[in-house]
């Protein structure tokens, strides 16, 4: 080092201590004698660009440090405080380029308290960049369930602050809510490139890609994030949930990763609550643990046979996971006993509360789902614990059984027959709309772009070609929007079908945009194999038939079980073969398919008549009962 800028350095190091003195005066005047004898050093333009920031001047200080890092490229310090000034200026381009490059270079070695504890971090500026009013007026409309409206907002909160990583993560969500994967994908990748992503966050990309049909990547992206968060319970129930619906996937191999996640993630023995007394008779109270109490689950289906029963010694209360406040929400709030918002409680304190709510019953509705509490069901907070629609297993550690459309079958190996299904009273079915003999037959598509696969295409390719008018809808809107038909047209005009495709009118409006669907096609096909509960309920409830498959896991079989309560088993197939001889039947005429819908209609509005489903919801009680006395 030469005489000069050794004396340099000892002026710089003044200059540094001045400024931590707040004496702001003095470090220019040593850090300007440091120039005179270093003219162009790096390290005193980055002592200037200090001084500019404790004199609230960043764009200069902004200038000084680019400067340096000009000058002595390879100093990490230079890089690093270019990036944290970058950052509180809001430029986040910069400050994700220089953050990224910054911890590759070493320090420097000459002088030291370049980068001095008051100017902050680099991750302290990236938290601290300014959060968008927009993305909290999003986050506030998103908890009603008000979806396509929160999408505006934070959608706007984003793009004036790029860096709220809140903004970004709640879009995804409310896109993936509305049914739109791909743009869902995309605020999920620009929520990683302004955040080192989060493993829960790749877990939720890898749902995301999942429901586009993009398994391999899915696997890869859950296999990384379980790997690196082994201890993650979430993470775990994130990849298994996947399993239900990737092709090629045993209902064997899906057991085993229930069990290791039973057996890596089952409270401590000294941790469990002793399980309380089953009761043996006065009040039952059943407890219901969920984050999908909300519209556009297919709750309208089994809500009803907790609350039609029309009795006085039967108690229910939720314990809601839900991140949002819909009418549905607020309906079913109106209806209990009791209610707790368990969102932001911990799993321990969630089972105390059910312990000490003297909860008989408490039924698990999600299981394994993306809002689900499995931690909860395993403190065994209830003489009895329930999942709905899963795998009965004797060597179930979380559950003591499943409610399923036979009744209540316990791990013990006893069945207790009962309905799940039941309606409310104020469910009005629509007059059937015939199809017209000079209007062409329309098939109905209204599924994510994961179920349109290779087997399925091909399928209504044979439909297409032994049904020469018949035209398929698609529902833009459920298959991912634009970028969803940007990836489904091309393989629909690989298989020669690509002219006999027709659009329904989307809307902001979900469910009114299932009802432009229904009110567009003659009937609707499923392919499964995982059968849309909630398409299921609002197709037939609109009178128009439909035909699904189910296949695999038990929680897949939910709609072709709804379909064999109402008396429409023959719309429940097994493969893709019967469901081309059904469709086939239904197309060959006007007169055809307008029989299955006058007679699917007689069908629905009987099994959802009033008296009928009193009975079933007083039956399903019963059965509650009678499950929770055999837990002695």
């Amino acid at each position: 080092m030469s005489g000069n800028r050794e004396k340099a350095n000892n002026l710089l190091a003044t200059a540094l201590a001045s400024l931590e003195a707040s004496n702001t005066e003095a470090a220019v005047e040593a850090t300007g004698e440091a120039i005179k004898l270093a003219p162009g050093y790096a390290s005193a333009i980055h002592v200037l660009g200090l001084a500019a920031m404790q004199m609230d001047s960043a764009l200069r200080a902004e200038e000084l440090f680019r400067i340096a890092h000009d000058a002595a490229p390879d100093v990490r310090e230079h890089c690093e405080a270019l990036a944290i000034v970058s950052a509180k200026l809001g430029r986040l381009n910069d400050a994700l380029f220089f953050g990224k490059v910054s911890p590759s270079l070493p320090r420097g070695a000459e002088l030291q308290g370049l980068l001095p504890a008051w100017l902050g971090t680099y991750e302290d500026a990236m938290r601290s960049m300014d959060r968008s009013d927009k993305v909290d007026a999003g986050l506030s409309l998103m908890r009603e369930g008000r979806y396509a409206e929160a999408v505006d907002e934070l959608r706007a909160g984003v793009e004036s602050k790029t860096s709220d990583d809140r903004g970004w993560r709640a879009l995804r969500d409310c896109l993936v809510h509305m049914g739109q994967p791909y743009e869902a994908l995309l605020a999920g990748q620009a929520l990683a490139s302004i955040r080192k992503s989060s493993f829960e966050d790749m877990s939720a990309v890898a749902g995301i890609l999942t429901s586009i049909g993009r398994f391999d990547e899915a696997q890869s992206c859950h296999i990384k994030a379980v790997q690196e968060l082994p201890l993650s319970a979430g993470v775990r129930s994130a990849l298994i949930r996947d399993l239900y619906v990737m092709p090629e996937v045993s209902l064997e191999d899906i057991r085993k990763s229930e069990r290791l996640w039973e057996i890596s993630f089952k409270p401590e023995a000294e941790n469990l609550l002793p399980r309380p007394e089953p009761i043996d008779a006065g009040v039952l109270r059943v407890g219901l643990l969920s984050g999908r109490l909300r519209g556009l689950q297919g709750l309208e289906t089994f809500w009803p046979a907790l609350a039609m029963h029309g009795r006085n010694d039967v108690k229910v209360h939720v314990y809601n996971n839900n991140a949002t406040d819909d009418a549905l929400t607020r309906k079913i709030r109106g209806e209990v006993a009791g209610w707790t918002d368990i969102h932001r409680v911990d799993d321990a304190t969630v089972a105390r509360i059910i312990r000490n709510d003297q909860i008989d019953v408490l039924i698990d509705l999600d299981g394994h789902g993306s809002t689900g509490r499995m931690g909860v069901s395993g403190a065994r907070p209830a003489p009895l614990v329930l999942s709905w629609f899963g795998k009965v297993d004797p060597d179930a550690v979380i559950h003591d059984g499943a409610i399923d459309e036979e009744g209540i079958s316990l791990k013990s190996g006893e069945r207790i027959a009962c309905t799940p299904f039941c309606f409310a009273a104020d469910v009005a079915i629509p007059p059937v709309r015939k199809a017209a003999p000079w209007m062409p037959l329309r098939a109905g598509i209204s599924c994510p772009p994961r179920k349109l696969g290779e087997e399925f295409i091909g399928m209504l390719a044979q439909l297409c070609a032994a049904n020469p008018a018949l035209r398929i809808v698609l529902n833009p809107v459920a298959v991912g929007g634009g970028p969803g038909l940007d990836v489904i047209e091309p393989l629909l005009d690989k298989a020669g079908m690509l002219d006999r495709l027709d659009y329904s009118e989307p809307t902001e409006n979900f469910a009114k945009t299932i009802d432009n669907f229904t009110a567009t096609v003659d009937f609707v096909l499923d392919p499964g194999p995982d059968g849309d509960l909630q398409l299921a309920w609002e197709t037939i409830s609109n009178s128009c038939p439909i035909l699904v498959r189910s296949a695999g896991y038990a929680v897949n079989h939910a709609a072709s079980a709804l379909l064999r309560r109402i008396g429409l088993q023959e719309m429940a197939v097994p493969d893709f073969e019967t469901m081309l001889s059904r469709a086939n039947d239904w197309a060959a005429s006007t007169d055809a398919i307008n029989t299955v819908k006058e007679e699917m209609n007689i069908r629905v509005r009987d099994a959802i008549a009033p008296s009928k489903s009193r009975e079933e919801s007083r039956g399903f009680v019963d059965a509650l009962r009678d499950a929770a006395g055999k837990c002695r």
